[in-house]
């Protein structure tokens, strides 16, 4: 049975509630401030659906802005930089879903959802507000080992809905200047052979402290911060897929498989040996 975790957390600030598995974290969580120990900026390997219970605010994926308000929902595609910028109307209360593929069960589906623009206006008939209300009302009674069913159903019926959607809305705010958007396209074009940042400064006619200065001020990270997420959560996808660890540090530009161990390890708590172990497992158990 999946390890499963289960707890409040209450402060001044936040209320949360949460539970978590190797497969998905469900949260539910209430700021009425801005809280930057908290929300703070990332980039993870899981796949995720934010939907605002309250409030409004201003949420940046990589370099766009969203203004999100009560009702509205994101959905931010695994590897991209995100964050809350800022809270315009407290408080901040949002559902959230944190998933990797395997626990949908469906890529194409996944694949067709998170090719779109990431801000949806639901309609007024939208079946989203109501799974998400069920969901809520039934974790206090519903016993643990069947949160896993609840959850799998529930994200299926919500993926499926957002299929459906024609998510035209008003054109997010560029984040980022013209100097900062090359720089990021740059990277993204290149992950997997960028080692240091004179590989991506030789590209450009500005110097290292301009555009290490540059990213830093816009994109909140440092440049090779963001650079070493990007190559690891890659590396991630790239084991869940079935291929070797040292195949994968050589894949994905690590100059030793070494350098290419620890910072997995750093980053995931875990060995890269044990991700495709657990992969060919769930497979397995598919079969």
């Amino acid at each position: 049975m999946l390890y499963l975790f289960l707890y409040l957390l209450y402060n001044k600030t936040m209320k949360e509630f949460r539970i978590e598995n190797d497969n998905i974290i469900y949260t539910i969580c209430e700021y009425d401030k801005m809280d930057y120990q908290k929300l703070k900026k990332h980039m993870h390997p899981f796949y995720e659906i934010l939907y605002l219970l309250d409030g409004e605010i201003n949420y940046i994926i990589e370099d766009k802005e969203y203004r999100v308000k009560k009702g509205e929902l994101l959905i931010i595609d695994s590897a991209k930089f995100h964050y809350v910028k800022d809270i315009i109307s407290p408080p901040y209360k949002r559902i959230c879903f944190e998933f990797i593929n395997d626990f949908v069960g469906d890529d194409k589906l996944i694949n067709n959802i998170f090719i779109k623009t990431p801000h949806f206006i639901l309609p007024d008939n939208s079946p989203i507000p109501d799974l998400l209300k069920l969901i809520e009302e039934t974790n206090v009674d519903l016993p643990t080992d069947y949160h896993k069913s609840l959850y799998q159903s529930a994200l299926k019926l919500i993926l499926l809905s957002l299929f459906r959607l024609n998510n035209t809305v008003n054109q997010p705010k560029k984040s980022v200047s013209k100097t900062c958007k090359e720089i990021l396209t740059y990277i993204n074009d290149n992950i997997t052979s960028i080692n240091n940042i004179d590989q991506i400064v030789n590209n450009f006619f500005y110097s290292k402290s301009y555009i290490s200065h540059v990213f830093k001020q816009e994109m909140q990270v440092g440049i090779m911060h963001y650079v070493r997420n990007k190559k690891i959560i890659l590396a991630d996808k790239l084991l869940k897929l079935g291929n070797r660890p040292t195949e994968v540090a050589k894949a994905c530009g690590y100059e030793n498989y070494i350098s290419f161990y620890r910072t997995y390890l750093s980053f995931f708590n875990r060995p890269p040996s044990e991700t495709k172990q657990k992969n060919m497992k769930r497979k397995k158990k598919k079969v």
